[in-house]
């Protein structure tokens, strides 16, 4: 709405979660640049080369996307004039469709698996090796603070799910395809897996692994789905009625 007064609560998790992220970029990339990368571990040897190649980078980097939008969509709110609106209308709709698409059920993955794979045993996704190079607290923010923060964004804002989950899968599908070609040509280049993981499965292991992946992405989508409904019931009703009210206009 034209005029709408900003939420300050929304607009400073919005920041910190955007200042959060750049911090650990920089932090990151700056301790490649330092050469600190541990070079004991054969696959460690790309890392410095390979490091925005890594699903938990892509993940970190589209929620820095998206919560920079945010900051501005929150902006937008103090805003009445009219194409200043018509663009928070525009930044609104790529928001709800990165939040439910990418950033809430991806972190979710990234996440799950990060730990269930660590807990088993880390040298298949975190060789200790790494610890001096990763400390804990940087694990836990590439790691852990990507699913706090995508959570408290669906407890504090509402985010509209269209009735066709079409262009869902189709964006999950497409950042599938792309991430595989980035992952498997590395291998097919450099002659090391990524994920140290890889390393000790078959093909058909591979495969199977990455399906279930694809799989859960979607599962989670939905699951997102669900919550979204369960938290913002009343939103929804009020957007259906909304809807159902233009088409009758147009009748």
């Amino acid at each position: 709405m034209p005029g709408t007064k900003m939420s300050t609560k929304h607009f400073i998790f919005h920041l910190g979660i955007v200042l959060h992220h750049v911090f650990v970029l920089y932090y990151f990339a700056a301790k490649l640049g330092k050469g600190k990368v541990p070079v004991d571990l054969e696959w460690t040897h790309g890392l410095e080369k390979y490091w925005s190649r890594f699903l938990t980078i892509w993940n970190f980097e589209i929620q820095t996307f998206h919560f920079a939008l945010c900051v501005a969509q929150d902006v937008l709110e103090l805003e009445s004039n009219n194409y200043l609106q018509q663009v928070k209308h525009y930044v609104r709709k790529v928001n709800n469709y990165t939040f439910r698409t990418f950033v809430f059920p991806l972190s979710l993955i990234v996440t799950l698996v990060f730990w269930t794979i660590y807990s088993i045993d880390r040298e298949l996704i975190l060789p200790k090796a790494l610890d001096a190079f990763l400390p804990l607290w940087l694990n836990h923010a590439l790691h852990t603070n990507i699913t706090v923060a995508a959570f408290t964004e669906m407890l504090i804002t509402f985010h509209w799910y269209p009735a066709s989950r079409r262009t869902t899968v189709y964006g999950i599908a497409a950042i599938t395809v792309a991430y595989g070609v980035c992952f498997f040509s590395t291998y097919y280049y450099d002659g090391r897996w990524l994920y140290p993981i890889y390393g000790v499965l078959d093909w058909t292991q591979r495969i199977c692994f990455s399906a279930v992946i694809f799989i859960a992405w979607i599962l989670m989508s939905l699951f997102g789905e669900y919550l979204n409904s369960q938290i913002w019931g009343h939103e929804i009703q009020k957007m259906k009625a909304k809807d159902l009210s233009k088409q009758k206009k147009h009748r």
